[in-house]
């Protein structure tokens, strides 16, 4: 498995950079790990290893394998001996690595008409990891696909001249638990909302299965979440626990948004006409409500500065007819930095997301991790 390691100097670690392969440690084979390549780099002084495309864990059989696990550990020490580099972690797992020369070869590309879910990882106030997903029986392999995101600063706001709103990260349950949707994660909100508007995306990868999220019991003073996985490959659904961020607030405007919601979400493209105009518009929206069981994603298009077009689209094992209507909250917001009152930030965009991870910049730097939403750009 060949890694890119970038090490740009932070002041802890001095500048350096090479290619190297991963071996398998006690288990001796890299069939174990299937995987393409990774790309790692240096956030401040953590070491992230991002798959560059899909992999599928077969068993972990050493140490070394926690590192392709967990994605993120911080490093406290490293050396770099002629082909060799060792990396120890703060919980002092040590992963080994053998310099290789060339580059990873790419795979072929499929075309975009597959089902796919964004994913997103390493979160920090500087920018993020992007990718997208299609359902566990296909190949795993995605050209090219435009998502739009709004990244949102943690906090909240009273709301007064414009809407209230709270923005904060939550701890979603092994959806192992949550059988027939009678449990998932009770999120309660830190203020109540006359007429609650939700938005809410997954910001981990800890487990690589393809995974959605949908809400139950929307009320003004909190929601249930769930994690959803597809049953394209198997009848397993329980996936590990997850990070999300949410979006809380009381339908309405703020200064350079909107946020809203729609009752009727069906799997047919519906226009959604926006009662005030934008200039350069980025529209995300979910989760979706689970009032029909087949699982699937949101998608928009067309995003214009009066309108926009939704769906609800089931993964492709599925009929994709989804007769029954789901219930989801929007937010356009304008492409690029906007401040708020209360001195919260918002920044909207659009970036190009394949099978591979790849890390989307911040515009400027957040005090936090901000809140993530995605949604898929048709």
């Amino acid at each position: 498995m060949r890694l890119t390691i970038a090490f740009p100097g932070n002041g802890v670690f001095p500048a350096h950079s090479a290619t190297f392969a991963f071996t398998g440690g006690d288990c001796g084979n890299l069939g174990t790990i299937s995987a393409v390549g990774t790309e790692a780099r240096f956030r401040r002084d953590h070491f992230a290893v991002v798959p560059l495309y899909p992999y599928r864990e077969e068993s972990a059989c050493s140490a070394d394998t926690v590192l392709f696990r967990a994605f993120l550990f911080r490093v406290v020490a490293f050396s770099v001996q002629g082909n060799r580099l060792e990396l120890i972690s703060a919980d002092g797992i040590t992963a080994r690595f053998n310099r290789t020369t060339g580059e990873a070869g790419q795979p072929s590309r499929s075309d975009d008409v597959e089902v796919v879910t964004p994913r997103v990882n390493f979160i920090d106030g500087t920018g993020f990891a992007l990718g997208v997903q299609e359902q566990k029986s296909a190949d795993g392999i995605h050209r090219e696909q435009a998502v739009n995101w709004v990244a949102w600063s943690p906090g909240r706001d009273g709301g007064g001249q414009y809407t209230s709103w709270e923005a904060d990260h939550v701890r979603l349950r092994t959806s192992a638990d949550d059988v027939n949707f009678d449990r998932g994660t009770s999120l309660g909100f830190g203020q109540t909302y006359e007429r609650p508007c939700l938005l809410a995306s997954i910001v981990s990868y800890e487990g690589s299965d393809p995974v959605t999220l949908r809400y139950r019991y929307l009320t003004g003073d909190g929601v249930h979440l769930h994690l959803t996985e597809d049953t394209s490959a198997t009848a397993v659904t329980a996936h590990t626990a997850e990070d999300a961020g949410y979006v809380a607030a009381r339908c309405g405007y703020g200064p350079g948004f909107l946020i809203d919601h729609i009752d009727r979400l069906t799997a047919e493209w519906s226009v959604v006409a926006l009662p005030i105009g934008f200039v350069d518009p980025v529209v995300v929206a979910g989760p979706p409500s689970r009032n029909g069981a087949d699982p699937g994603v949101v998608e928009v298009r067309n995003v214009a500065a009066r309108s926009f077009e939704i769906r609800y689209r089931e993964w492709d094992y599925l009929d994709r007819r989804h007769p029954t209507t789901e219930e989801v909250s929007f937010v356009v917001v304008e492409r690029g930095v906007t401040v708020l009152r209360s001195g919260a930030r918002l920044e909207a965009g659009s970036s190009s997301a394949a099978d591979a991870f790849s890390i989307v910049d911040f515009a400027g730097a957040f005090d936090e991790p901000p809140v993530l939403i995605t949604t898929v750009l048709r």
